[in-house]
């Protein structure tokens, strides 16, 4: 059985903690770089904790930093 709150975030019911993760999780899928970084903050994620993979990281080419 899923949590209420996590149903009603996937539902788009409810704004909660669920929800917002569920955001960023889709302006990553669609690349909104700025976008992730002004959510995550807002839930006190820093850089090394929302860009898990070196490659999708806006300041890297080809998978290495800059």
């Amino acid at each position: 059985m899923i949590p209420q709150d996590i149903k009603y975030a996937l539902m788009g019911r409810e704004k909660n903690y669920y929800s917002k993760i569920l955001d960023i999780v889709i302006a990553y899928q669609r690349g909104e770089w700025s976008k992730i970084i002004i959510m995550a903050s807002y839930l006190g994620f820093n850089r090394e904790n929302y860009f898990l993979n070196m490659g999708s990281d806006p300041n890297t080419k080809n998978g290495n930093y800059l």
